[in-house]
């Protein structure tokens, strides 16, 4: 008990409450088994956080029959987990819509989904169908994200 600093604890709860839970988690474990069963508690809490972040995917369409235009929101991660949903979203869209897609809310789009919406792209405008997508936000997920060298600060 001694060793936990209760500011560093008020801090870290005001600043992110999930870490803060896995602070708390691996305190009581360590507190209420061992040392080795409170560090594996805080892993697991951590495991399932970083699988929540990877894996939540918001899509909201909104579609306008009357113009034939239809927005895609997409929020969160997107990555192969969501793949079959993130290209179901895509298929509803009518040919012929006038198709915006945006993606300013993303956190990461991996190559699986990047690939799919390329080639969905592709499909959808040859069946004549017109795709407005922000290119520069792809292209700033990508070099924020993907392909920052590993040396990179």
């Amino acid at each position: 008990m001694k060793l936990v600093k209760v500011d560093f604890a008020t801090d870290l709860w005001r600043q992110d409450r999930i870490e803060a839970l896995v602070f708390g988690v691996t305190f009581a474990g360590v507190v209420g088994f061992d040392l080795l069963t409170g560090i594996l508690l805080g892993i697991g809490v951590s495991l399932a956080r970083l699988v929540y972040t990877f894996s939540h995917l918001d899509i909201r369409v909104e579609k306008d029959e009357a113009s034939g235009v239809a927005h895609v929101f997409l929020d969160g991660a997107a990555t192969f987990i969501r793949l079959p949903r993130f290209a179901g979203v895509f298929e509803k869209i009518p040919a012929g819509y006038d198709a915006h897609i945006h993606l300013s809310g993303l956190t990461y789009i991996d190559h699986a989904c990047l690939t799919m919406l390329m080639d969905w792209g592709e499909n959808f405008e040859a069946a004549g169908g017109r795709l407005h997508l922000d290119w520069d936000v792809v292209h700033r997920l990508f070099e924020e994200k993907a392909w920052r060298p590993a040396n990179a600060t």
